[in-house]
This record gives C-alpha cells, structure tokens and sequence, in this order.
C-alpha cells in the first residue's frame, strides 16, 4: 500500500540504490527507469549531477507538502 501510494519509505518491497542495490561508487548501475531522467542536450553533465539534490529532492518536499506555485518567497 505505501509503495502505490507514493511512500517509498515505507515499502517494504522497495530496492534502494546504494542499499539494496548497487550505488554510485559501482562500476555499473542498474536502477528502475522511473529513477532516471533524460538531460537536455544544452545540459553538462556537471550540472545533470546536481540535480537530484538541488532540484528534484526540494521539488519532492514541496509537492509531499502541498505547496503550490506562488505560496512562498525568498526574503
């Protein structure tokens, strides 16, 4: 139930990359593809890389959180 409801926390089912699977210091890595995306052609790898952390884990928070576009300000 937690796995389809979005939780991956609490799957008890899920494989995560870098504890149940290999992880990034692996010579290969094999990952689900809902795990991946695809880098605009005028992206470098350098910022690709960041991504996960800037980018898709605050965008994550956000919509777990129920914040929509407008509600907060940088000050």
């Amino acid at each position: 139930m937690y796995c389809l409801a979005g939780k991956e926390n609490l799957c008890k089912s899920a494989k995560l990359v870098g504890f149940d699977l290999n992880g990034t210091f692996a010579e290969y890595v094999a990952v689900p593809e809902y795990n991946v995306i695809k880098l605009p052609d005028n992206m470098s790898y350098e910022y690709g890389a960041i991504s996960g952390c800037g980018v898709v884990t605050p965008y994550h928070a956000a919509k777990i959180g129920g914040i929509l576009k407008g509600e907060l300000s940088v000050q």
